[in-house]
């Protein structure tokens, strides 16, 4: 399937283009969600789906225009999307139902280690907590426990108080010493990440700990390869479904173990709507792996199907 003058030309729609095409080296279940994008692109309006390219680059151009990098070889450059994160983000903020709501309420994202996922999700978060238009947004980093919890959130708060990029030479230079957002804690002991603008809230929850009537946003779940039960993500899940408008959980893993039953019991449902083999419109997935005949071993060529940023990485 090639991109024609019916498709936009957006990063998703090129992403996908380029590993139906072969340009892009990827697996079994990176093709299946492209080939769903393609396709939904041709017949969602039959179920009531619609991809607003507008919305798809405002996501897409707020982590290079208000993020930095804030680790690495790269640290200081402008957060520019690695192309896997591109067809991510302009899918979740792109599709849209026919209440104009965003189609998908759980995402999915699957890699090998090492692929910028945690990055990516604090980012999501900071943009679905200041720059959507929600009003009182809560998010939240959550993991097996408080420090992996915090492993995300850090991302977040490091972000808050990098330089935005073409700021770097003026005094207030980032979105703290601006009063986009207040950071509560000081140093490492950060806690709450505030938005004045929307009275919304980011801050991390172990798995395990209660929190008094949530209201989740955004509930950003990581390494979920790590999770001894599926307890907490149902809870937050549940959460998640009540509320009203649009809101979002990302759950971040890297390619779970065969014995590590919880990520492989959600990898294989993704497996099953990204291949069409079950029907949820609300649940977008990207896994990235190598394919059941590879040899990872031996052949060193399918190692970006479980490594889409592999050469590209920050």
């Amino acid at each position: 399937m090639r991109i024609s003058q019916q498709l936009p030309s957006d990063p998703a729609t090129k992403y996908a283009d380029d590993v139906l095409s072969g340009k892009i080296i990827a697996g079994e279940f990176v093709r299946a969600s492209a080939k769903r994008h393609m396709e939904d692109l041709l017949n969602g309006s039959s179920r009531g789906l619609y991809y607003d390219v507008k919305k798809a680059m405002h996501a897409f151009n707020f982590y290079p225009t208000m993020l930095s990098i804030t680790d690495g070889d790269k640290a200081g450059n402008p957060f520019t999307l690695l192309p896997w994160h591109a067809f991510a983000v302009c899918s979740l903020f792109g599709w849209h139902r026919s209440d104009n709501m965003r189609r998908y309420r759980t995402a999915w994202l699957e890699t090998g280690k090492g692929q910028a996922k945690s990055p990516l999700m604090a980012g999501t978060g900071l943009y679905m907590l200041g720059f959507v238009g929600r009003k009182r947004p809560e998010v939240y980093s959550i993991a097996s426990d408080k420090d992996q919890a915090n492993v995300l959130f850090k991302d977040g708060v490091a972000m808050c108080r990098a330089p935005i990029p073409g700021y770097e030479d003026e005094v207030d230079n980032s979105l703290e010493s601006k009063g986009i957002m207040i950071i509560r804690g000081v140093g490492d002991n950060a806690w709450k990440i505030e938005c004045p603008a929307t009275g919304g809230r980011f801050q991390s929850i172990a798995s395990q700990d209660a929190i008094s009537g949530p209201r989740p946003y955004a509930v950003l779940a990581d390494e979920i390869h790590e999770m001894k039960t599926v307890k907490p993500i149902q809870l937050w899940k549940a959460a998640i479904d009540k509320m009203s408008g649009d809101p979002l959980m990302i759950l971040g893993t890297n390619t779970p173990a065969a014995d590590q039953t919880v990520g492989t019991e959600y990898s294989e449902i993704t497996q099953k709507i990204v291949t069409g083999q079950a029907a949820d419109d609300s649940w977008f997935g990207f896994i990235a792996r190598v394919d059941k005949d590879d040899k990872p071993l031996d052949d060193e060529s399918c190692w970006p199907k479980s490594l889409p940023a592999l050469g590209i990485t920050y």
